[in-house]
């Protein structure tokens, strides 16, 4: 129920200057941006009426992401000074988690 099908999303890096990726849902319904800044990271939706499909599947994306991000941030067998992710609030990850529609 929580693995997509192949195709379901489509990925496009519209820009070779900034750190963005659209994914685009199969059924167009709307787009999951994930924009990488310096200090943050992004997840944002275009679409006015997303599907129920589509709001099932971007949960699991972004819950995947946060698990990966996570991993990132306090992996132990990696000295903190060399972590490839390093949080200003110590709870960012566990709160977007809680902001997530289908969490």
């Amino acid at each position: 129920q929580n693995t997509p099908d192949p195709k379901t999303w489509m990925a496009n890096q519209p820009s070779t200057e900034d750190y963005v990726i659209d994914f685009w849902y199969h059924d167009k319904s709307a787009v999951m941006t994930i924009t990488l800044e310096d200090n943050r990271i992004t997840v944002t939706r275009v679409g006015n009426n997303p599907s129920t499909a589509y709001l099932m599947q971007e949960s699991t994306v972004t819950q995947g992401l946060l698990d990966e991000l996570q991993t990132m941030a306090t992996d132990e067998s990696v000295e903190p000074a060399n972590r490839l992710l390093k949080l200003q609030t110590p709870s960012a990850i566990e709160d977007a988690r809680d902001m997530l529609s289908f969490g």
